[in-house]
């Protein structure tokens, strides 16, 4: 996700608006991954989108396998709470215990709204 042989996927604005950076002699562009702001339980939503317990000594409960990756030309039509970890549809809850419920998903599903006109000059 983050390697600049792959998406070259960067957590802040400012870096993705600089559009690319000169590595190992190529030019690699960016992404930006909104997703990074969405970890944790302070994040809008629930605090990942796939939740595994494991006996292992190192454990973070939720993670964030499902993302979203913005070029630098659309962050201007991006809202930061336009992006949503969705856990609940209507009257439905997702979230089960304290984890996605199983009878939907193993993970919780993703939105994200972009505001288009402000691309096309407002048209």
């Amino acid at each position: 996700m983050v390697s600049a042989e792959g998406f070259h996927a960067v957590m802040d604005k400012q870096i993705a608006l600089k559009q690319s950076r000169t590595v190992q002699g190529m030019d690699r562009k960016y992404f930006y991954n909104p997703m990074w702001s969405r970890l944790g339980d302070d994040s809008i939503g629930s605090p990942g989108t796939y939740f595994h317990k494991s006996p292992t000594m190192i454990d973070p409960f939720w993670h964030t396998l499902d993302q979203v990756l913005l070029r630098p030309s659309l962050l201007a039509s991006f809202k930061s709470d336009a992006l949503v970890v969705i856990d609940q549809i209507a009257d439905k809850s997702l979230v089960e215990r304290g984890k996605p419920a199983s009878q939907f998903s193993d993970h919780l599903p993703l939105m994200i709204k972009l505001d288009m006109s402000l691309l096309l000059g407002g048209h």
